[in-house]
């Protein structure tokens, strides 16, 4: 994978919504600067539940197979991650959750099988992620609070280094963020710093 290449995981399930929209902005912002992308929307890609049999403690592997060991890859090989998601009841839409526990398995790499190290301090100089997360309510901080407790635990697992949030409230219909020009430039601009 290219150097520059950020790998977009985006948490709605529904698309072209106000998490989609920043989210592309903020790829704009990186494209400005050279990089490219690709996207991982986990509401299509049919991924099962974690089902906790703990199987994956042996090679640090999924046994369900429906794509997800490839997909840890492109992920862990990715320099840039953006994670952009909507709240729903304080935390990420259960598709974007059930692929974060999905993780178990590289969580078993790092913790039991020691095959892999998500603190070094060299991977996280070059690995960076950037998370973008929209809610309908006011600016209510225990309301995302959850949600970016959960995308912390998933970088810390993956080794990545988080480089930075855009929390956008006051979202509440689809086409809200379109309305917003702050939010836009801010999600371009910050795109921009990212890959920079």
């Amino acid at each position: 994978m290219e150097a520059r290449t950020i790998t977009a995981i985006l948490g709605s399930p529904r698309r072209r919504g106000n998490t989609d929209t920043l989210a592309m902005e903020f790829l704009k912002g990186t494209a400005e600067r050279g990089s490219d992308h690709r996207l991982i929307v986990p509401a299509d890609l049919g991924i099962s539940p974690c089902d906790g049999n703990s199987l994956c403690l042996k090679d640090g592997n999924c046994i369900i197979r429906d794509g997800m060991n490839e997909i840890y890859e492109q992920v862990l090989n990715s320099p840039y991650l953006l994670i952009a998601t909507p709240v729903y009841f304080m935390g990420p839409p259960g598709s974007l959750k059930v692929f974060i526990d999905r993780f178990q398995a590289v969580w078993a790499r790092g913790a039991i099988l020691k095959t892999f190290d998500p603190d070094s301090a060299q991977r996280r100089a070059k690995h960076k992620a950037f998370a973008i997360v929209t809610a309908a309510a006011e600016e209510e901080p225990a309301m995302y609070r959850p949600t970016i407790s959960i995308i912390k635990a998933f970088l810390n697992v993956t080794g990545f280094d988080y480089a930075g949030e855009i929390i956008a409230t006051r979202l509440d219909e689809p086409g809200d963020a379109l309305k917003r020009e702050d939010l836009l430039r801010r999600a371009r601009e910050a795109g921009g710093q990212f890959v920079s």
